[in-house]
């Protein structure tokens, strides 16, 4: 059966992304790899818990969402015995490893968003103030 990978290259060498001998990410590749095949054989929750570990993984190493993209489509495009069938399982399984991703975006934005908010609180406040102070009597 051919893989819906296997026309054409996508140029992943000039990305960076290629494999080297001492490559650090060849051990990445290969653990998202395992991970991957194995969900696609058999899938389950257990095995999407492993991809949502792979995401927390890949966070805290530092990289970012488009390195796990890379990662993930290197990995379909290399393996040929993944068939098209199969795209959408894969799908859900690079869904549940950018979960961390999402999670952490939300974070910032959330954490961005109370001191804003406290800001926006404390000008109001420092208007009612000044209009307080401005319409005193002068012998108040």
């Amino acid at each position: 059966m051919r893989s819906c990978w296997s026309y054409g290259s996508h140029g992943l060498e000039h990305e960076g992304i290629a494999e080297r001998p001492g490559d650090a990410r060849a051990g990445i590749r290969a653990t998202y790899r395992k991970a991957l095949v194995r969900h696609l054989r058999n899938p389950g929750e257990t095995i999407l818990g492993r991809a949502y570990e792979l995401g927390r993984d890949a966070i805290a190493r530092g990289e970012s969402l488009l390195d796990t993209v890379s990662v993930h489509q290197h990995i379909l495009r290399a393996e040929p015995s993944i068939p098209c069938k199969d795209l959408s399982s894969a799908s859900d399984f690079l869904l549940e490893a950018l979960s961390p991703f999402e999670m952490t975006h939300r974070g910032f934005r959330d954490a961005v968003r109370a001191p804003r908010q406290t800001n926006e609180t404390l000008e109001e406040q420092m208007k009612h103030l000044a209009y307080a102070c401005t319409t005193r009597p002068a012998n108040y």
